[in-house]
């Protein structure tokens, strides 16, 4: 029994190793990137309409509550492999216009998102190292998927059946600093990927960014940070030819070293004045540049 107490005590150790590294030294490669709340109104003007209520959609934003975290670490010898999760509640907010009014509305709905990432730590050195030798060395994309989403919802007496969305894949396309032209393409946005496979861009080129929904049912949103250039959130622009697939295209500054990105879809009669619920895939991502 003092075996295994001792065992204990240095698992509880290495945790508490791997909890500092995870919110100090890899905060940037493990954190919950803050493109995905909006603070404010951003206009972005379409039309939203069914055989009920119709509405001209002229901006809207997310505005975050709360955020309850926890991170759950498996440790077997020297690898220990971890999943952190956010869960997400705030306000979906639009602001709206009806037809044949010059009055403008706003309309707020509750959500609750989770958002995961996975990661896998190797002891690269001794127990007396900095953080015990532990060393961060895969990490997954980010996923974030509405949670508490009903089947069907009431409105104007009618239960209307709410569908979900997925982002069913995410294509890049860049150019690497030996100047070749590079693809991947990203499914399982949990997988772990070596840090070495984080795709390296070379600054001064361009990036494609290619999204595939399940459905057409939907707008899709890009996020990156300021120093990429505003505005910060950008309408993905959707191919003409297949309602499913949204693209944009984005110029790599000279002067950044990194880049995290956020792709998302939110079904479009979430964006209706009614009851219906905010329903919304995203994947977070990065790049390194040089």
């Amino acid at each position: 029994m003092f075996a295994s107490s001792c065992t204990r005590i240095e698992e509880l150790r290495d945790e508490e190793a791997i909890d500092e590294l995870i919110n100090t030294t890899y905060s940037v490669d493990l954190g919950f990137e803050r493109e995905y709340e909006d603070a404010s109104l951003i206009p972005d003007t379409f039309n939203i309409s069914n055989t009920k209520e119709p509405a001209l959609i002229v901006g809207w934003w997310r505005k975050i509550l709360s955020v309850s975290s926890n991170k759950d670490i498996t440790i077997e010898r020297d690898t220990a492999w971890v999943t952190i999760k956010h869960h997400i509640y705030g306000l979906f907010n639009i602001v709206y216009y009806e037809p044949d009014s010059d009055t403008v509305f706003t309309r707020s709905k509750n959500f609750h998102d989770l958002a995961r990432r996975k990661a896998l730590f190797v002891r690269e050195g001794d127990i007396n190292d900095p953080h015990r030798g532990w060393v961060l060395k895969k990490v997954s994309l980010g996923e974030v998927t509405s949670q508490d989403v009903p089947d069907s919802v009431l409105i104007n007496g009618t239960y209307v059946t709410v569908q979900q969305n997925h982002i069913d894949s995410i294509k890049i396309t860049y150019v690497d600093t030996l100047n070749n032209m590079i693809t991947k393409v990203f499914t399982n946005y949990l997988d772990l990927i070596d840090l070495e496979e984080v795709p390296l861009v070379k600054n001064g080129t361009e990036i494609r960014f290619d999204l595939y929904a399940n459905v057409s049912e939907n707008f899709a949103f890009f996020y990156k940070l300021a120093t990429w250039g505003t505005p910060r959130r950008m309408r993905m622009i959707r191919d003409p030819e297949n309602p499913t697939h949204f693209y944009t295209i984005l110029h790599v500054p000279s002067n950044v070293v990194r880049g995290s990105f956020a792709l998302s879809i939110i079904s479009l009669p979430s964006f209706r004045p009614d009851n219906y619920p905010y329903v919304h895939h995203g994947v977070l991502l990065r790049v390194r540049v040089r």
